[in-house]
């Protein structure tokens, strides 16, 4: 029955990344991944069920004001004009290069930068998705680059902002939780130049795809998803120094005041209105500004498809499934190396499980190998790497839902996605399990 169990789980996920590159929904292929899961690891159906979708429930229901108020957030960037203001400011010097890889190059890198600076505040990763889309479209619009990149630039700016160092982001928190000995101040430095490798070969490999498909002839057009402007273009460009005021005031609240990151996205939004208002200027063929404004909050809450959240539903199942015990009980007892198996328990079980795999995954990580030498660091290194590795496969319902923002095809969004957070991480997580079994960490 182990043997059925761990092939059932690796069978599920990949009709799971079959079926929604298909064009199935992806709430019902998490479904029918589920129901495999639950046959071939012999569960029983009712119970696991009804556990699933409470841990589920809990899981995802305190994030639900995040994704109402950070979608709101993001229009109003959008319908304002504020994202290409932004826009603009960070892609000044790349007008003044001649040569085209170049300026992309400069782009890419003028992006991940804003990111950077957005994820510092420690505001969670999810409630910036919509804006993170938004700011990437801004600069596909600048940089004609076609639409379906700016899907794999919110996904790389989600997948360094959660783990950097020092910061207070979700995953730092939960491994200073629950990894005895590991203290998210401590190599920050070290931490932060592997992160800026990956971010590297990530603008590498975004410049060689994106210069490929340039010269197919594809190129940016106005964006058809939810996240599209349905007003008039403002031929005012707002001051650069605006839209920066509500991202301040999101993140001031929330390192220096401690408010929750909920409530400091919710006063973001009322500081966005202030900031914003005189730039939200009536839409064609529509009575007033109230109107448009009414509009822009409406389509900001339903910016994130909530019945998306389903797809998480796989992590809970998965991780009482007697399958997943059986492979973390293989690679803990092996004798291969104490960073290597933990880099494949790691892989394996935060992948698919995602964030809330750290909760289970590291103390028994820890309990296993740090007697034999690993050190806490090292650990939380290799889980925080190794979960974003499966983590971007079509199971993370966040990447169909960036695709609804984009007005883009799964199909077509998807090959650069997998090769930079998926081909990517893996390298890195490879490093960093090198790095680990070496002393650095």
């Amino acid at each position: 029955m182990s043997a059925l169990a761990v092939i059932g789980i690796f069978a599920a996920l990949a009709l799971m990344t079959f079926l929604v590159y298909k064009g199935f929904h992806p709430a019902l292929a998490a479904i029918v991944c589920v129901l495999v899961i639950i046959v071939t690891n012999n569960m029983d159906f009712a119970e696991t069920m009804s556990s699933a979708w409470e841990e589920t429930g809990s899981l995802y229901g305190t994030m639900v004001p995040l994704f109402i108020f950070g979608g709101i957030l993001s229009m109003l960037y959008v319908e304002s004009g504020a994202i290409t203001s932004l826009s603009n400011l960070f892609l000044k010097p790349v007008g003044l290069c001649k040569n085209q890889k170049t300026g992309l190059v400069i782009g890419l890198t003028f992006y991940m930068l804003l990111a950077l600076v957005i994820g510092v505040g420690g505001i969670d990763c999810y409630s910036v998705v919509p804006l993170l889309v938004a700011l990437a479209l801004g600069f596909c619009a600048k940089l004609n680059i076609p639409n379906k990149f700016a899907v794999s630039m919110g996904i790389i700016s989600m997948t360094f902002i959660c783990i950097i160092p020092g910061t207070a982001q979700t995953m730092n928190i939960m491994a200073e939780s629950f990894v005895e000995g590991f203290n998210n101040k401590e190599q920050v430095p070290l931490r932060l130049l592997v992160m800026f490798i990956y971010l590297i070969l990530c603008i590498a490999v975004m410049t060689f795809m994106i210069s490929r498909a340039q010269r197919k002839g594809e190129i940016f057009v106005e964006n058809q998803g939810t996240l599209a402007q349905h007003g008039p273009k403002e031929e005012r460009v707002m001051p650069w120094i605006i839209p920066f005021i509500p991202i301040v005031v999101v993140e001031a609240l929330y390192i220096a005041a401690g408010m929750s990151a909920w409530v400091c996205m919710a006063l973001g939004c009322v500081v966005g209105l202030i900031c914003f208002g005189p730039w939200l200027m009536k839409r064609r063929g529509e009575k007033s500004w109230w109107t448009h404004l009414c509009d822009v909050l409406g389509r900001g809450t339903t910016c994130i498809p909530l019945q998306m959240l389903v797809v998480g539903v796989i992590s809970t199942v998965l991780g009482i499934s007697p399958g997943l015990t059986t492979i973390s009980d293989f690679f803990g007892s092996s004798n291969i190396s104490a960073a290597v198996a933990c880099m494949v328990i790691c892989v394996i079980v935060m992948g698919f499980t995602g964030t809330t795999g750290l909760i289970a995954v590291a103390p028994v990580a820890a309990a296993i190998f740090m007697p034999k030498g690993l050190s806490a660091m090292a650990i939380v290194m290799i889980a925080l790497w190794g979960k974003s590795v499966f983590d971007t496969l079509p199971i993370n319902s966040m990447i169909p839902i960036m695709c609804d923002m984009t007005g883009d095809e799964f199909k077509k969004a998807y090959p650069t996605v997998f090769v930079t957070t998926v081909i990517l991480t893996f390298v890195m997580t490879i490093l960093v399990t090198g790095m680990s079994a070496a002393g650095l960490f």
